[in-house]
């Protein structure tokens, strides 16, 4: 299995145009209009590149062996990048850390006359997604280790990024933000998607709260990565069993949600989601460099007036990553 770091530019490059167009940025970024302030620095048009790559790799791991059968074509995995959203990105990022230092505040809107201030940052401030790192693998990868944001993210539509950083100049302190647009399209393959994928190598060990979370505050610092199913939209699934075991064959301790018994989760329009997923959820952090090994099984009754229920039985391992690695350092422009 390819190594993601060395997958990242491979994939900058398919791209194409819209990678040529990130070349404006820069100058963007670097002309009048209060585009950043005094002591931070705003990312460069790699950022979104490696943003849009690492999404894409992570897909093409889920989605393999569904293209293996034919059921996705190879396409499925690509995502498309909004250069005017990223630039705001970036420029709300600034914004953000000229005026909330700490970053003690959840965001809100953008205000007029203060540092940093931009029409572009101002445009995105209300819907952007905070990260919490600047360096945008990781952001994808802290992303991909929550429970409420995979539905999303692998899902088979078409999926539109935007992505752009800020951070101290000299320190390591930053901030970014995101935004990803979907577009349900085409069909699901008959068999559910799975998370981590089966055979994936550097799988966080960790568990990433987010909004809105399942997991009490205070047990979201120690719990483990989820291992998910998805399946097809209308899917009916009844008597799940869940299991996750370490590399000694030992059962996991973890939470379990189906569509009989669901997570606790707001607002409403994810209920969805849960319609149609299987997640286990480990109460501690993963080991790390350890493989595991899940055992998910239901009844499944697949969407159509004629459909039967049927046994899906589905097992597969993954393997937990040593620490988590950071590029942030390689991301930064002067803002003048």
């Amino acid at each position: 299995m390819e190594d993601p770091r060395r997958t990242t530019r491979r994939e900058a490059l398919r791209l194409g145009a819209g990678a040529a167009s990130l070349l404006l940025l820069p100058r963007i970024l670097r002309g009048g209009g209060g585009g950043g302030g005094e002591g931070v620095e705003v990312s460069p048009p790699e950022v979104l590149v490696d943003y849009a790559a690492r999404l894409s790799f992570h897909r093409r791991l889920v989605f393999a062996e569904a293209v293996k059968a034919g059921a996705l074509p190879a396409s499925a995995a690509e995502v498309a990048v909004d250069m005017e959203a990223s630039i705001g990105c970036a420029l709300h990022s600034a914004y953000v850390l000229l005026n909330d230092p700490r970053l003690e505040s959840r965001g809100g809107p953008e205000v007029p006359g203060r540092p940093g201030y931009t029409e572009a940052g101002a445009a995105v401030a209300g819907s952007a997604h905070r990260d919490g790192t600047a360096s945008p693998e990781l952001a994808v990868d802290l992303l991909v280790a929550t429970v409420t944001w995979r539905p999303i993210l692998f899902d088979p539509g078409s999926l539109v990024v935007a992505f752009g950083a800020a951070h101290r100049r000299g320190t390591r302190q930053g901030i970014a933000h995101s935004s990803i647009t979907w577009a349900r399209v085409g069909t699901w393959p008959e068999q559910p998607l799975l998370v981590p994928a089966p055979g994936q190598k550097e799988v966080p060990p960790l568990y990433i709260s987010s909004r809105p979370d399942v997991v009490p505050d205070e047990e979201g610092d120690s719990a483990g990565t989820p291992v998910t199913a998805f399946f097809p939209p209308g899917t009916a699934i009844r008597e799940a069993r869940m299991r996750l075991e370490d590399g000694r064959g030992k059962e996991v301790e973890a939470r379990l949600s189906s569509p009989e018994d669901p997570f606790p989760m707001e607002p409403d329009r994810r209920k969805e989601w849960l319609s149609r997923m299987l997640a286990l959820l480990p109460k501690k952090a993963l080991r790390k460099k350890e493989t595991y090994r899940a055992r998910f099984s239901a009844e499944v009754t697949p969407p159509g007036e004629d459909a039967k229920p049927r046994k899906w039985e589905g097992e597969w391992t993954f393997r937990t990553m040593e620490k988590h690695w950071d590029m942030r350092d390689r991301y930064a422009i002067e803002v003048r």
